[in-house]
């Protein structure tokens, strides 16, 4: 039987959305409970911000999916409120919480924090609800640790977009077979 299932943080008692961005010029700072996601190779402050969200999808991590549920289609909607440069979406390869620092994971690096070519991306220019096909992402993390996604910026103007205590939380659209 096919199922479709959207999670955001609050809806329908869903809590299994983590998100924050790292700081280079912030190191020591945690963002997790912020109302933005932060992302720029060069921010204000003088450092880079890279941009952490993930979702607890499969029951035995917490998620509304049966562990045994094969996923096949995954939609990633994020509410961006300041445009920028292109933000390219990477599979993250490290384990993270909303509460790690730049001084805890260092420079996000590709093939170390994340991978090297991106799911998806976000346009020069995006405002508002941008939505985005992770489903690589999602299938993967059928066999493999779903830790999320990477955010990374391609230049110095801000994406910034909602995290999941702001007004409209990313949200994950799952189709899945069981």
């Amino acid at each position: 039987m096919t199922f479709t299932i959207a999670l955001s943080e609050g809806a329908d008692g869903y809590a299994g959305t983590l998100d924050t961005f790292v700081d280079e010029a912030r190191s020591d700072t945690m963002f997790g409970l912020g109302l933005s996601v932060l992302n720029d190779t060069s921010s204000v402050q003088g450092g880079a911000q890279i941009g952490l969200v993930r979702f607890a999808v499969f029951a035995a991590a917490g998620g509304p999916v049966p562990d045994s549920a094969e996923i096949t289609a995954a939609t990633l909607e994020l509410n961006v409120s300041n445009t920028g440069q292109r933000l390219d979406i990477h599979d993250a390869l490290f384990d993270w919480n909303e509460s790690t620092t730049w001084s805890v994971s260092g420079r996000p690096m590709p093939d170390t924090h994340y991978a090297s070519d991106p799911v998806s991306s976000i346009p020069d220019g995006m405002v508002g609800v941008t939505a985005h096909d992770v489903s690589a992402s999602a299938t993967r993390w059928q066999t493999e640790p779903n830790r999320g996604w990477v955010f990374v910026p391609s230049g110095g103007n801000s994406v910034i977009f909602d995290s999941s205590e702001g007004t409209m939380p990313p949200k994950l659209t799952l189709t899945y077979v069981d």
